[in-house]
């Protein structure tokens, strides 16, 4: 199956070679238009560990084979065909040897109409698993009683309650993100409302640990002879802990993954945090979803359809657009690019910082592309404030002109760019609601609401108000006068001055209790918009 975003093809479908070259392989496909440009696919052999001491998943690949998804399209086995789709197929299965092998073969093709037996079907051919002959046999004589299925009921019940309130699962996703982020945290950059080691704490603490202790509860509570859902005493304890559970994740996580961007360079690196922040996300909104369905009481299959609902809107949440016009893909001179990035490196190490605080790879990217040759162009660049421009301006517009004078570029055309890349590093369609959700909070901020003002009026929490109003100072949409005080704001302001390479959680232990995560946060957008105009 093809695993880009297009899925141009899937495991049986029928074409024809067109054109080989060097590196890829046309494929006409029938009833349509155009020919499927076919590259080498590489698969992975994947060990997996987990952390005893984390809970984190680590990965190592052990080999891998690339080859051209291709195979003659002549006659194969029953057995090799399991998996593919056909639209023709002439099958001979008179000699089939094995229990569902019969089936295997006729439920390849989509219709009756593209199916041609090649031998008639036996009754000697259609075989029987024993085991399934045994499975039913035993069913039929154990048909279940009233009293039966009303205990089988109860028990199916009971295990859902405990994995409604079960939270190892957000606890593991939880702590390979805190792993990621700790363990790479001198090469990538991370903009959110609260430290993630403060965050990790509280959830294990107000809902794990928590959550642990509910279901011995709840396992006390429960008898065989009566339904949960029928239980008060189990109704009643529900009600109160989808109330406590649904705070603390309104107030805990959900801020927290709502104002989190993570940039880096390393791509694989970046891959792995993208990912890991997608699962923590999706496991947040599932268990959300489940403790919220016992508000009124408990039903299984209003359990499980908020659960499946949540995990669908996780998996097509749309995030906020980068304003990225280009990315690495669409980079035409990848030689200059090459340059850019050994000069990058050379200022890093020379004045021992990370890579990303002498310029962003998103920058560098801008460079290459437009190929600016005098100081104003330069500034043209997105990422490319007066400061940069003053401190390395003379140096990459050097290097810039010499590359346009090696190949005679006169006139630059620029091309069209590719799909935006959003914070986390993935492709990106329009803007969609959460970006919405922000331009609200602005809009009323610019009315004069305060922050617990619009916390209040928008049914959210301060943080997550502080978040979004974050991101439009950080852009310059927004002035940071009035959200935090002068006196806090030049108190941050000089913590951040004798700790610039801090963390968010160092600047908050040294400022003290009085200072909120939110408003350092801002006070960081602020400081990173003054510093790129």
């Amino acid at each position: 199956n093809d695993t880009g975003t297009d899925k141009r093809y899937f495991n049986g479908k029928i074409g024809k070679i067109t054109a080989i070259f060097e590196d890829m392989i046309e494929v006409q496909c029938p009833d349509e238009p155009g020919t499927i440009e076919v590259g080498q696919a590489t698969w992975e052999n994947i060990e997996y560990t987990v952390n005893q001491e984390t809970a984190e998943i680590s990965q190592k690949i052990i080999g891998t084979f690339k080859q051209y998804p291709l195979k003659p399209a002549w006659a194969i086995t029953i057995h090799k065909s399991q998996g593919l789709t056909f639209d023709k197929a002439i099958i001979d299965a008179q000699a089939a040897f094995a229990p569902g092998q019969v089936y295997v073969a006729l439920s390849r093709c989509r219709t009756f109409e593209g199916m041609v037996l090649s031998s008639p079907l036996m009754p000697s051919s259609v075989k029987s698993d024993a085991t399934v002959q045994r499975f039913m046999a035993e069913a039929c004589a154990q048909v279940p009683t009233a009293e039966k299925l009303a205990l089988e009921k109860g028990r199916y019940q009971r295990i859902l309650l405990l994995e409604c309130f079960d939270f190892q699962s957000l606890q593991r996703h939880l702590g390979r993100l805190t792993g990621l982020l700790r363990g790479n945290a001198s090469i990538i950059q991370v903009q959110a409302g609260a430290d993630i080691g403060e965050v990790q704490q509280q959830t294990v603490e107000a809902i794990c640990t928590v959550g642990e202790n509910f279901k011995r509860q709840l396992q006390s509570l429960f008898t065989e002879s009566a339904m949960p859902a029928d239980d008060p005493v189990i109704l009643e304890r529900l009600t109160k802990a989808s109330a406590y559970f649904s705070g603390k994740f309104d107030t805990i996580l959900v801020p927290f993954l709502d104002t989190l961007v993570v940039d880096a360079d390393n791509k694989e690196i970046l891959k792995r945090i993208t990912e890991a922040i997608k699962k923590l996300r999706e496991e947040t909104a599932v268990k959300r979803a489940a403790v919220q369905s016992c508000a009124d009481g408990f039903s299984p299959s209003h359990y499980l359809r908020a659960i499946s609902a949540a995990a669908i809107k996780a998996d097509q949440q749309p995030r906020k657009p980068a304003s990225v016009t280009y990315s690495e893909a669409d980079v035409g001179h990848p030689e200059l690019f090459q340059r850019l990035r050994e000069w990058r490196n050379d200022k890093a190490h020379a004045d021992g910082l990370p890579h990303f605080q002498v310029l962003h790879q998103k920058t560098l990217v801008q460079i290459a592309v437009h190929l600016p040759d005098s100081l104003a162009a330069l500034q043209t660049i997105k990422g490319i404030g007066k400061r940069l421009t003053e401190k390395y301006g003379e140096e990459l517009v050097a290097l810039v002109v010499d590359y346009r004078q090696q190949h005679g570029i006169e006139t630059v055309t620029l091309p069209q760019p590719s799909l935006p890349v959003g914070p986390l590093g993935e492709r990106k369609a329009p803007s969609g609601k959460k970006e919405d959700s922000k331009k609200f909070s602005l809009e009323l901020a610019e009315q004069g609401l305060s922050i617990a003002q619009i916390a209040e009026q928008r049914g959210l929490t301060v943080q997550t108000i502080e978040g979004h109003l974050a991101f439009w100072v950080k852009k310059g949409d927004l002035a940071l006068n009035g959200l935090v005080a002068a006196d806090k704001q030049r108190d941050i302001e000089e913590k951040i001055a004798e700790m610039p390479q801090t963390s968010l959680k160092a600047l908050k232990i040294a400022l003290g209790d009085a200072y909120s995560y939110g408003e350092i946060n801002l006070v960081l957008a602020h400081l990173q918009h003054s510093a790129t105009p």
